[in-house]
Order: C-alpha cells, then structure tokens, then sequence
C-alpha cells in the first residue's frame, strides 16, 4: 500500500504529464483508480492526507460525486464577493431572525 505523501507525489507528477493534448493542467481521476494507485483500500482520512500533502505544494484535491479533481491553486480563476451582496445577506438573516422571535 502507498503512503499519502507517495500518492500525492504520483498525483502531482501525473499533473505534469502530456495526455489530451495538454499538460500542467487539471485532471480528473477516478475513485477507482486512486484506489488503484494506493495498492487496495481508499479511506476518507486517506483522501484527506492526500489532499493535505497536495496543498503543501499548492495543489488542490476537490472530491466529486464519480471523480476527483486534481489542480493548482492558480488553475481557479473567481469573483470575489462584493462587500454589497455579504451585506445584503446579513440584513435577510437578521430580518428572518426578527421574525422567528415575533412570531
């Protein structure tokens, strides 16, 4: 059985490789074959070691329902949430609260 840090490795090098005609870049794996690259059983502390060891380097492990995602942290572009939504939020939650005590 591989350890964690073994796995992880293999799942970062396995990053750099070429296939689909691209390289350094995301790629999904199957539950069953990281269960295969670990030699046997795939426990959740298990993923969550690898995911650990990943981040390290900045990686990321995003499990999904079939697959898990294998990427870098600079492979994620995103939004920022806009000071006016969060505020917005927090005003329905106060105001959801109020309710549930008047009642």
């Amino acid at each position: 059985m591989n350890s964690a840090s073994k796995l992880a490795k293999i799942l970062r090098d396995i990053y750099g490789e070429s296939f689909g005609n691209e390289s350094d870049e995301p790629f999904a794996i199957g539950w069953d074959q990281l269960r295969a690259l670990a030699g046997g059983s795939l426990s959740e502390s298990l993923v969550r070691v690898i995911g650990k060891k990943l981040a390290k380097r900045a990686f990321v492990l995003v499990p999904l329902d079939d697959d898990l995602v294998v990427a870098t942290e600079g492979d994620f572009s995103f939004r920022r949430l806009p000071e006016r939504l969060r505020r917005r939020r927090r005003r329905r939650r106060r105001r959801r609260r109020r309710r549930r005590r008047n009642g």
